[in-house]
């Protein structure tokens, strides 16, 4: 059920649309979801390739606390990106209905799912209800 998802064309227009729209917020070459995410990993790597050897691990109880210790404005910056990437993919599922289309057809899948096989699940809660008793 999910390949099918996945490939339904109405899903497919939505994820085009949503890419679209991450070019136009500035974002170009981003074609599925997980893309935006795999951005902000590569915005951590690029960050702590940069700046990995300036980070004072005594500065702090953890990694991060380290970090906003030793690189304050770079730390923020990076963070700003992080969000400005967040934002951007939120505003641009809102604005092509990426997630209710998505869901649209989950629940259409899902439905044909329990039509084709409802004498099955109907047989199979009553063994379980009668399981219980």
């Amino acid at each position: 059920m999910w390949t099918d998802v996945e490939e339904d064309p109405r899903v497919g227009e939505a994820l085009t649309g949503w890419g679209s729209c991450m070019t136009t917020a500035g974002y170009p070459d981003l074609s599925q979801l997980i893309d935006a995410e795999n951005l902000v990993n590569d915005l951590w790597n690029r960050f702590n390739a940069a700046n990995g050897n300036r980070i004072d691990l005594s500065l702090g109880e953890t990694d991060y606390d380290a970090v906003k210790a030793s690189l304050p404005d770079e730390l923020a910056e990076l963070q700003a990106a992080e969000i400005a990437v967040a934002v951007a993919d939120v505003t641009c599922r809102d604005e092509v209905g990426y997630t209710r289309i998505r869901q649209e057809v989950e629940n259409e899948y899902e439905q044909a799912i329990v039509d084709t096989y409802r004498d099955d699940l109907e047989a199979w809660v009553a063994v379980a209800q009668a399981a219980e008793h």
